[in-house]
């Protein structure tokens, strides 16, 4: 598979219908297991959100993200003025189909 460009990528929420996630694979197999066996029980248990990418209706990658933040002491280092920890985006997975 060549590069795909990404106006041609269909996002799609991860659900139980969800069809071709048994032919995903990719450089980490422990990333393709996670999209096949995890990541559903994740999403219910709202650990984290996946959306898949398709082409053609395959599956060409996926991300999970998660919310999370920056605890204040952490960022104190960093000399950002703030009263409360910063809302930050999480990103737990980021994979794409090996070819």
């Amino acid at each position: 598979m060549s590069q795909i460009p990404s106006w041609n990528l269909v996002p799609e929420k991860l659900n139980a219908n969800l069809s071709g996630l048994e032919g995903f694979t990719c450089s980490n197999e422990d990333f393709a297991e996670y999209l096949k066996v995890q990541a559903h029980y994740d999403q219910e248990k709202q650990v984290g959100q996946t959306w898949v990418f398709k082409h053609a209706d395959k599956i060409v990658g996926f991300i999970t993200i998660a919310m999370a933040h920056m605890k204040k002491d952490e960022y104190e280092k960093l000399k950002i003025d703030s009263y409360g920890n910063i809302p930050a985006l999480l990103i737990g997975y980021l994979a794409t189909h090996k070819d």
